[in-house]
């Protein structure tokens, strides 16, 4: 099972350093200017950010497992309605709300990794970290 959510990650890292890659093509196909387009790049970052800080939070509250499997279903809601958006704000939002998911699933797994894996936690810790820079490369 943690190696599914491990290729969940690997997943998720190579969807996270897509949008940079399609940013040109997306900017001509909606004529957004070049701040918008940055904007639009940088605003997963944001989403990370706002989604880490309250991860921890809803951690405290609810298990990691039900954490994890709500950061896995934002994120893939919110890629398929990238899809599906045709202007500024929309995506805007879809990009934000990948990048809570993602916070949901990163902060989560390490939890988990930390606590499953005791008498390897820092390799167990090394894999999730192996597995983003995988997706990224």
């Amino acid at each position: 099972m943690y190696c599914v959510l491990l290729l969940s990650y690997v997943l998720m890292a190579a969807d996270r350093y897509l949008f940079p890659v399609i940013a040109p093509y997306v900017r001509r196909e909606f004529s957004f200017s070049p701040s918008l387009t940055g904007l639009l790049t940088t605003i997963f970052t944001l989403g990370l950010g706002v989604g880490g800080l309250t991860t921890g939070y809803i951690l405290a509250r609810f298990s990691r497992k039900a954490v994890m499997l709500g950061g896995i279903a934002i994120f893939s809601g919110a890629t398929a309605l990238t899809a599906a958006t045709h202007g500024f704000w929309g995506m805007l939002l879809c990009l934000a709300a990948q990048g809570i998911g993602m916070a949901m699933l990163a902060t989560s797994m390490f939890a988990l990794a930390a606590s499953y894996f005791v008498t390897y936690k820092a390799a167990a810790i090394g894999s999730v970290n192996f597995c983003y820079g995988i997706g990224g490369f």
